[in-house]
């Protein structure tokens, strides 16, 4: 038997544990992504421009340019808290942010899940043993599966905006839930619920816009249709002719190939060599797992089920009135800024990340399924086949749960490009999936006080571990991977740099724009090198001519080629172009590329033509190498 749990005691044991892994020493490790970078320098922009125009709240920018990739929710959080502590908006407001979300998010994924597993209280839909004891205990396993989730905790650490998603999906998902178990009850619905499952939509539809209401639609309101499509009831007895449709069967059929065959071409027209097979199948069965719904749900008495339990917990506001927010956002905007820019802005975003159907995606969503919530991610793989073999009896808000993972992950995966932090929001529910297998395993098992110690030293052994690694490991290991110590000594009075006169040359990343305090120039080949990409849009022959006079002008660039890319050294292009280079020693440095290629700073000027020294002695390799500069070009 399973022993009941106080929410008090839990709640603090689980922030508790959220501090040690999110919050000590956040700034330990400078700024390394791109999209973490980014989110510091729009808030940064963003607060320094409230002090002149109140319309700042309204409209990101970077670089004065409106940045409209996402919603500002991220960027009003950081500014509040740097409001609060009294300076700038920075690293640490940006690193308590994210940390913050994840802190509210495994605390809202344990109310969330007392709630969908408690019992339903009519019916046959109850829990062996004690219902109550056994969703306590299922809140409070899948709460720490998922603190100390791989990929959760990386993004509690670093300052993807992706993890604010998670507190306000999880608890409008658990709302909805409150209110569908009104509904059912009460034949009525809970207006208090619904109200804020709507507010807890707005504020995630603030943060990352459509994909924020995908996520609450497919586990909340997915998960009511797929209770009504695994349903064996009649709705009500004056409908008696009502439980299907001539040729029930063959329609399923036909809806399940359809599926299958179409995902399974637009799979093929997307796929590049044999190594997408797998991914292409993939793809194929979510299309039949799609039809397969659809072709269940295809009955009068379905239909009618599904349409009295929405009209009670009512899709339209919750899910309508946060995207009338953020249309309404978006014409505030549209008052403030170009239309052009606008459109410019969001066509980026949405070919960024709107990819349909790539065979990758899927097997790239389920890899990072299988490790990003941890002992949580296992636990999971393995509660599919319990659900398979044993199928459990759960309550009817269980669908939800199963709605959650599998839809989230079809969704995910046939809708985008496959990067692991877009399923951040799916990762409650994968540890609620694996918690409830491994609490039905402990109620079950003789020897589960022992197994339920052993497991809780595992989980904190990982939490520490993780803890320690994002404080001090990934700072002691990885410091070169941000550019914080290279920019400073770069701009130390030492140097005589001026970051007015500082660009990159064929990469760029939002991490030095940061570190400089403005905006760097980012300038790339006269022609398109291989695997050269997302710079200028300035040329080496723009600069030629700003710098024809014979000023010098300091340019970062790559030491060597990383094998993907075109392997003519960065120098070389250099040289090519007619610029003289003096190499910049610096006691710092910094790499790019995943850590694999070393950035050097070199001054570069043009000699005018009247004053060169014939026959034009331009330094050469040989003279650079002479210098200590070693610029080597193996790759």
């Amino acid at each position: 038997m399973l022993a009941r749990r106080s929410a008090s005691k839990d709640v603090l044991l689980l922030s508790l544990l959220c501090g040690l892994v999110y919050f000590i020493a956040p700034t330990s490790h400078g700024l390394t992504n791109w999209q973490e970078s980014k989110r510091a320098v729009v808030a940064r922009e963003m607060h320094d421009r409230l002090h002149t125009d109140p319309w700042a709240w309204v409209v990101p920018t970077d670089n004065a340019r409106p940045y409209l990739a996402k919603p500002p929710l991220m960027y009003w959080a950081q500014i509040g808290l740097a409001t609060l502590l009294g300076h700038r908006s920075g690293e640490l407001e940006l690193r308590l942010t994210v940390a913050l979300a994840g802190w509210l998010g495994v605390i809202a994924t344990y109310f969330t899940t007392r709630r969908l597993l408690a019992p339903w209280d009519s019916g046959p839909d109850i829990v062996v043993g004690d219902e109550n004891a056994y969703a306590e205990n299922t809140a409070w396993w899948a709460s720490l599966f998922l603190a100390t989730g791989i990929l959760y905790v990386r993004s509690s650490r670093i300052g993807e905006l992706d993890i604010l998603l998670v507190p306000f999906t999880v608890a409008a998902i658990g709302l909805i839930a409150l209110a569908w178990r009104h509904a059912e009850h009460h034949a009525r619905a809970n207006w208090s619920a619904l109200i804020g499952a709507t507010l807890a939509t707005c504020g995630a539809v603030m943060t990352k816009g459509p994909p924020a209401l995908l996520t609450v639609a497919l586990a909340a309101y997915g998960g009511i249709a797929l209770s009504v499509a695994a349903s064996r009831r009649k709705i009500a007895r004056r409908f008696p002719e009502s439980g299907g449709v001539p040729g029930t069967q063959t329609i399923s059929l036909a809806l399940v190939t359809i599926g299958f065959i179409g995902f399974l071409i637009a799979g093929i027209m997307h796929a590049d060599s044999l190594r997408d097979i797998p991914g292409v199948a993939s793809l194929g069965i979510a299309g039949a797992i799609v039809g397969h719904l659809l072709a269940t749900l295809a009955s009068r008495d379905k239909l009618l089920q599904l349409w009295t339990t929405y009209s009670r917990t009512h899709p339209v506001m919750v899910l309508g009135l946060p995207t009338l927010l953020f249309v309404g956002w978006g014409r505030a905007v549209a008052h403030l800024i170009p239309p052009g820019e606008i459109s410019a802005s969001l066509g980026e975003e949405i070919e960024d990340n709107l990819r349909i159907l790539v065979p990758e995606s899927p097997l790239v969503n389920l890899a990072a399924s299988a490790y990003g919530v941890g002992l949580g991610s296992l636990a999971a793989i393995i509660a599919v086949i319990w659900i398979v073999r044993d199928r459990p009896v759960l309550p009817r808000t269980w669908f939800i749960v199963l709605a959650w993972v599998g839809l989230g992950l079809i969704a995910f995966s046939t809708l985008g490009k496959g990067v692991a932090r877009y399923l951040t929001p799916v990762w409650p529910g994968v540890a609620i999936l694996g918690a409830a297998w491994f609490t039905a395993f402990l109620r079950d098992s003789r020897s589960h006080r022992r197994l339920a110690i052993t497991t809780t030293a595992v989980i904190v052994a990982l939490g520490a571990g993780q803890g320690w690694w994002y404080a001090v490991g990934r700072e002691s290991k990885y410091a070169s991977r941000s550019p914080r110590a290279f920019v400073s000594s770069l701009l130390s009075s030492e140097s005589s740099i001026d970051a007015s006169r500082l660009g990159t040359f064929e990469f760029s990343t939002p991490a030095i724009d940061f570190y400089v305090g403005r905006a760097v120039e980012s300038f790339h080949d006269v022609t398109p090198r291989t695997g050269i990409r997302f710079v200028g849009p300035r040329t080496i022959a723009d600069l030629r001519e700003q710098l024809a006079d014979g000023t010098a002008f300091t340019l970062l660039i790559r030491h060597t080629q990383p094998p993907s890319m075109d392997p003519k050294p960065a120098v070389d292009c250099l040289l090519d172009a007619g610029f003289e280079i003096e190499p910049v020693t610096l006691p710092a440095s910094f790499t790019i590329d995943n850590g694999r290629v070393r950035i050097d700073a070199v001054k570069v000027r043009v000699v005018p033509h009247n004053l060169m020294p014939a026959p034009a002695p331009q330094a050469t390799r040989s003279d650079l190498d002479a210098t200590g500069a070693t610029f080597d070009t193996s790759p």
